[in-house]
């Protein structure tokens, strides 16, 4: 079951004026400004859900609203507010006024509004996937997915953005009673990943290969633009002053009118390296796992892990960082560390993507980057970073390592 049915430019300066204006809530919507034909999408998200809301990533082709028998094209995730241990899948095709659906709904352990997770769609010519922190939830195939006698994936004919929003529906049946009183409510967006559709020429063979991460240090307004419209059954009108960037994470804000703001606490996720769609779960290495080599005549000597004076340790135990959970991983050795200067230096064993994060001891994440590295020395600067002991946690594919490192 879907509403959504959008705004046209050419009528929107009119409705501002008084349909929208009428309206005595405010949600948000954050869109790509690209669109692309086929793809594979990741986003780490604390979802915003109380009754009578839905908090949604998803992908669009812009114009399927128009009423001029163009194609509707269209793929969800929705947590619908009356139930956040759950979200729901969707594919949405003919056309506006005449739209075919294929709602499925599946659980979310913790609810998706107690926690992060790792949300993924993969849209192919061939089929379209769900993943939750990187396990499929479910697999619409050409061929099989038929509705009304249109085989939805195939009519997944036209290039798509991607979108979040977070707004309110008028139809309790759906989304739950509305109560105001639960105001504000938040989503927060840790990251998103969009990877090209490239048959067999990713990574190990793979379809898909990485074109951008965004980790929203900042508000990249070349990528992504915030919408200021509304829709009919949408009790909101969606407002470009209800989204923020705020410390390394993006956030929707649903609001009373007028109270447009956040004020409240950014979550922490506590999951140094997000799972991937193509693994199932956050893993740490035992110490016995990793090994670090020797370092260089010119950087500070790395120790064993009993050492108080270790610059660079081994993996850790999942119960020395906050949040971490203690999970066999593959035993594979991502790279060494030592530090030279005020310089991180990964020697990378094996050539691919690899997300490296820096935290604290306390276990807030203040650097992060994803990107293809070659085999061999990279270098990362702590120079922003004041003295103490910090972590770093490195993800390559199902393979995670942590070390543990001191700068004086």
């Amino acid at each position: 079951m879907n509403f959504k049915k959008f705004i046209s430019v050419s009528i929107l300066t009119v409705l501002s004026v008084g349909t929208s204006m009428a309206k005595d809530y405010s949600g948000a919507e954050l869109y790509s400004n690209e669109e692309w034909m086929y793809g594979k999408y990741e986003a780490r998200m604390y979802m915003g859900a109380i009754s009578g809301t839905v908090s949604s990533m998803f992908l669009y082709a812009n114009g399927s609203e128009q009423t001029d028998g163009r194609p509707w094209v269209e793929i969800d995730i929705e947590v619908l507010g009356k139930n956040p241990g759950s979200f729901q899948s969707n594919i949405i095709t003919g056309k506006a006024g005449a739209q075919n659906t294929s709602e499925k709904h599946h659980a979310v352990n913790p609810a998706a509004n107690a926690g992060f997770h790792t949300y993924g769609l993969e849209w192919t010519p061939d089929y379209v996937r769900w993943t939750l922190d990187g396990v499929e939830v479910r697999k619409a195939t050409k061929g099989s997915q038929i509705v009304n006698g249109q085989d939805q994936v195939a009519a997944l004919s036209k290039p798509q953005g991607i979108r979040f929003n977070l707004w309110s529906h008028e139809d309790a049946g759906w989304v739950g009673a509305w109560d105001d009183s639960k105001l504000p409510v938040f989503q927060f967006i840790n990251w998103v990943k969009r990877y090209e559709y490239t048959p067999g020429k990713g990574p190990n063979g793979s379809d898909f290969t990485l074109d951008w991460v965004d980790d929203f240090d900042t508000f990249d307004d070349s990528r992504w633009g915030k919408g200021d419209w509304t829709f009919d059954g949408n009790r909101v009108d969606l407002t470009e002053n209800n989204i923020y960037s705020r410390d390394g994470m993006l956030i929707l804000a649903l609001t009373k009118k007028g109270q447009e703001m956040f004020n409240g606490q950014v979550p922490v996720d506590n999951e140094p390296s997000p799972a991937s769609s193509s693994s199932v779960q956050q893993q740490i290495p035992s110490s016995s796992s990793v090994q670090v080599q020797p370092a260089s005549s010119n950087s500070v000597q790395v120790q064993p892990a009993s050492s108080s004076s270790a610059t660079v340790i081994p993996a850790y135990s999942s119960s020395s960082v906050i949040g971490m959970d203690l999970q066999p991983a593959e035993q594979r050795t991502i790279a060494t560390a030592e530090i030279q200067n005020s310089s991180l230096m990964l020697n990378i064993t094996s050539a691919g993507e690899v997300r490296v994060e820096v935290m604290s001891a306390l276990g807030k994440v203040l650097m992060k980057e994803t990107k293809n590295y070659g085999v061999g020395m990279h270098s990362i600067s702590i120079e922003q970073l004041p003295a103490g002991q910090y972590f770093v946690n490195i993800k390559q594919g199902s393979s995670k390592q942590a070390l543990k490192f001191m700068k004086k």
